[in-house]
């Protein structure tokens, strides 16, 4: 249907399709938590983190906006390694080739650990929101304002 409603409104239909998936990210955040520490079935799990959500929407989004952040500061000086190798291989088709592989390589595992870490960060902020209890490297208030930054003494 989104399909559809994209090919005739083409402006309207991308918007619309934006503003869905966003919308299912942010209530599927904790899905996979739940599924993993609580079981059910996908209904459920999707059900439950809704109501989560709903319950720390902030801590659930700044955590994410903060891992985006982060894979964006790592990914833009990886870019201009990749551009300057590409730029030095010009006439070695071979070196060139190898540039690429490893630009792509490099691009997969850094996605790779943005997903980890968010997932990570996901099951913390889940048994914050389940039981009020920080986890793993999280402290309490790394969890409920994760944009605050500590001082260190």
């Amino acid at each position: 249907m989104l399909e559809q409603l994209a090919r005739r409104l083409p402006l309207a239909g991308a918007i619309l399709a934006r503003i869905v998936g966003l919308a299912w990210s942010v209530a599927s955040l904790f899905a996979i938590p739940i599924l993993a520490i609580e079981g059910g079935s996908a209904p459920h799990a999707l059900k439950r983190s809704t109501q989560l959500v709903k319950q720390r929407w902030g801590e659930g989004i700044s955590g994410n906006v903060i891992v985006a952040a982060w894979t964006i500061l790592l990914f833009i000086p990886l870019l201009v390694l990749f551009i300057a190798g590409i730029a030095a291989t010009r006439h070695a088709p071979v070196a060139r080739i190898a540039v690429f592989a490893l630009g792509a390589a490099v691009l997969v595992a850094l996605m790779a650990l943005s997903g980890v870490v968010r997932q990570i960060f996901a099951v913390a902020l889940y048994r914050y929101a389940a039981d009020n209890s920080s986890s793993g490297p999280f402290t309490e208030q790394d969890l409920h304002t994760p944009f605050i930054g500590r001082r260190r003494a």
